[in-house]
């Protein structure tokens, strides 16, 4: 796409980046596997940790763009090695050796979850390569700042959902009920973490694009505001969505998420030119609802009908007191804000 050669660099950075932290990934599964939740907690700490240092030294020293890029490949590097010495200790030492009934086994039970992930990622961000191609850098900045906040909190329902992937996996189709009993509980559990960040999140956009990014950043309030909603639809399609490979309906999601990135990638192309950051944002926002659905319904039909009423009843009522305080008080700190705020919210929902 005719893009400079000191873009092109950061990209092919950030793509040795994206292969070691799939190292990384794959380690997680195997801790997972056995239920050891508090080694993907530990590897994906030090990943951002490292990330965090890294960037901080090139902040101070003044250096570039290029070198950011640089720090994430060294830090997804060594938290790949830990990640592979860690699992080598603690479960089992890898065996190299050409088995071909093994490989066609992975690749055949493996390919739904890679073009699934395929479909997904190209879903979730061909809306920033849409903008620059469409609109300028001035509209990706934008948009991207709102994206980059939002999408901070996906590690919320991204690992609650890999900590319950085994346990829906070990209990279908032997314990249905269990299955159904822990399918309610996480619902209800995201769905009453999800509304108060919407809720709190669009009521207080402004004073957190200032807050982190200050006064230049204002346009990317409303595209914030439409993103939060998207994370709260996230936060539970997260969970469907790894229902369905543990139901064994893999082929489906993969059908799902196919359409669904059409959906995205038809959606910005109209959206785009009309409204810029905001259109994509809509297009994100749409497409969320649309996994959702779609996840929602088939589950409702092959495993419990789920009330959505009795769900987000009490999550949504305790939302509208928590948006009429952050209202009311709106003129109060930030943090002052959103602590007085998680507390009464979390008093509501008790009562």
């Amino acid at each position: 796409m005719d893009y400079p050669s000191d873009v092109k660099l950061i990209v092919y950075l950030f793509g040795g980046y994206i292969i070691f932290q799939s190292y990384g990934v794959f380690f997680h599964a195997i801790s997972a596997a056995f239920e050891r939740m508090e080694i993907e907690a530990l590897l994906t700490s030090l990943l951002r940790l490292l990330i965090l240092v890294g960037v901080s030294l090139v902040v101070s020293f003044k250096l570039g763009v290029i070198d950011v890029a640089k720090v994430h490949v060294v830090s997804a590097l060594i938290y790949a090695s830990i990640g592979f010495l860690l699992i080598t200790k603690l479960f089992a030492k890898p065996e190299y050796e050409i088995s071909w009934k093994i490989w066609n086994k992975l690749i055949k039970e493996g390919f739904p979850f890679a073009v699934s992930s395929i479909f997904l990622i190209i879903s979730t961000q061909i809306d920033v390569v849409m903008l620059s191609i469409m609109e300028n850098d001035a509209a990706v900045g934008t948009y991207s700042a709102a994206l980059r906040l939002v999408s901070g909190l996906l590690f919320i329902p991204s690992s609650f959902a890999k900590a319950l992937y085994p346990i829906f996996s070990r209990l279908w189709p032997s314990s249905i009920e269990s299955f159904v009993k822990y399918y309610h509980k996480s619902f209800q559990i995201l769905m009453m973490t999800a509304i108060p960040v919407a809720i709190g999140g669009m009521l207080l956009s402004e004073k957190i694009i200032i807050a982190v990014y200050g006064n230049e950043y204002l346009a990317a309030v409303s595209i914030f505001q439409i993103l939060v909603w998207s994370l709260a639809i996230q936060f539970v399609s997260t969970l469907l969505g790894i229902i369905m490979p543990a139901i064994n309906r893999q082929t489906t999601s993969t059908k799902i998420f196919f359409w669904g990135m059409l959906l995205n990638i038809i959606m910005n192309f109209f959206l785009i030119p009309r409204f810029s950051g905001v259109g994509a944002a809509l297009a994100t926002l749409l497409t969320n609802c649309f996994y959702f659905t779609t996840f929602f319904i088939i589950i409702s039909k092959e495993i419990f009908p789920l009330s959505l009423l009795n769900v987000c009843l009490k999550p949504l009522i305790s939302g509208v007191l928590l948006g009429i305080v952050i209202f009311l008080f709106k003129d109060l700190n930030l943090v002052l804000l959103v602590c007085t705020g998680a507390v009464l919210y979390g008093f509501a929902y008790s009562a």
